[in-house]
């Protein structure tokens, strides 16, 4: 839609868009809207949550202006990218995520030989095309949405790129800083998965099943094996298997089915969502698993009975202890009796007392539902209800005794 006259505020309500008219205010041209709302993105950018959606509001305006230029087009979709980072729910940051990444697609696809020779700041149309993409697939989670390949190969084309040279000094920079910050997130995980020689073997069913402690100093690799664990991470060797299905091969939605069928995660900072009471956050993964309502009830309510939290269901997290929401989080892991439970530093926010008896709570339960369970902590106290203790030490597993 376009209005006859320029617009001085856009505001949302409920979906309706107001527009306020500002008859006596002189048309910008296009490439001082570009400037103006380019001053709008940095802002928002650099932390101001307020100015995503003017950012957002001020490229969509240029985009539907001129629908040939991919540059507003890939500006608009990293905006929205921004949103995404702002957004509570996570089904809205996946959505807002999605939304800018298909925007940026679009104008990488629309790409074509005279945006080589087209600027708007000095700066070819399809180099600054290029880095605005790549800087937004860097900051996406690659183990979602896979675009760290793709950011890694952008930031190639436009080292090699000829028109670089006679860039001005500023985006030469911001290409490098870019391309810098890739290699060395992609060389970290690399070396850490080269350096991990050992993969954690855990009895997985029946009374068998272990809860093991996985320790060790910071940067010993246990967040990478965690990882590996939770099919976060691939390795770059050997195998893995959990609930007797071989793991690597598989395709993403393989994984993404089993992470959400065969994997129950506990955190320390509990990572329940704050506008969701205790049921719902529990409730949350049988609906993902897509079982009937009628069936859902009767393994909320019985395993918030069993973490002693049945009389609390409708809480929201703030008004419990940390200990409730320990609780509700270990509910919320073992509601969906998984093959193998993965928690990091579970008692990390706790008290000694609280402590004690979240790790018991932990092993009882897992025991009970026949699911393996391995905890990185760095809790002493953690260690002595545990059936093994592996330490980690530069990426080699030392295997402890059977406690």
């Amino acid at each position: 839609m376009t209005f006859p006259f320029p617009l001085v505020r856009i505001a949302a309500f409920s979906g309706l868009v107001l527009a306020v008219p500002a008859p006596d205010a002189p048309a910008q041209s296009p490439e001082a809207q570009f400037t103006d709302a380019l001053k709008i993105f940095q802002r928002a950018r650099d932390g101001d949550s307020g100015q995503i959606e003017p950012a957002i509001a001020a490229f969509d305006a240029l985009a539907r202006a001129e629908p040939q230029q991919p540059l507003y087009t890939a500006y608009l979709g990293s905006a929205q990218g921004l949103r995404a980072r702002e957004a509570w729910f996570p089904w809205n940051k996946l959505r807002y995520a999605e939304e800018g990444l298909d925007r940026i697609d679009r104008a990488l696809a629309a790409l074509q030989p005279e945006h080589d020779r087209a600027s708007l700041r000095g700066v070819p149309v399809s180099l600054e095309t290029r880095l605005v993409a790549a800087s937004t697939f860097l900051a996406v989670p690659d183990a979602i949405f896979h675009r760290r390949a793709a950011a890694k190969k952008l930031l190639e084309e436009l080292l090699r790129h000829p028109a670089l040279a006679a860039a001005p000094a500023g985006f030469r920079a911001a290409v490098h800083v870019q391309g810098a910050r890739a290699a060395k997130e992609d060389g970290r995980a690399q070396g850490e998965r080269t350096h991990l020689k050992q993969v954690l073997s855990l009895a997985g069913s029946g009374p068998e099943a272990e809860l093991v402690a996985l320790t060790g100093p910071s940067g010993s690799g246990k967040s990478t094996l965690l990882n590996l664990c939770g099919l976060i991470d691939a390795p770059d060797a050997g195998e893995r298997e959990i609930a007797g299905v071989a793991i690597d091969g598989c395709a993403e939605l393989q994984l993404t089915r089993l992470r959400r069928e065969k994997l129950g995660f506990v955190f320390q900072s509990f990572n329940l969502v704050p506008v969701m009471s205790a049921y719902d956050n529990v409730e949350y993964p049988l609906i993902l698993l897509g079982l009937p309502r009628a069936e859902r009830r009767a393994r909320v309510g019985d395993a918030l009975a069993r973490v002693g939290l049945g009389g609390l269901a409708a809480r929201l997290p703030d008004a419990l202890s940390g200990g409730q929401r320990q609780r509700v989080a270990i509910a919320r892991a073992l509601v969906k009796s998984p093959a193998l439970v993965i928690a990091d530093e579970p008692t990390g926010n706790l008290d000694s007392a609280t402590a004690a008896q979240i790790v018991e709570l932990l092993r009882s339960l897992a025991r009970e539902r026949g699911a393996a369970a391995v905890v990185a902590t760095h809790d002493e106290r953690m260690t002595r209800y545990c059936d093994r203790v592996l330490r980690l030490v530069d990426g080699e597993m030392q295997d402890g005794e059977p406690r």
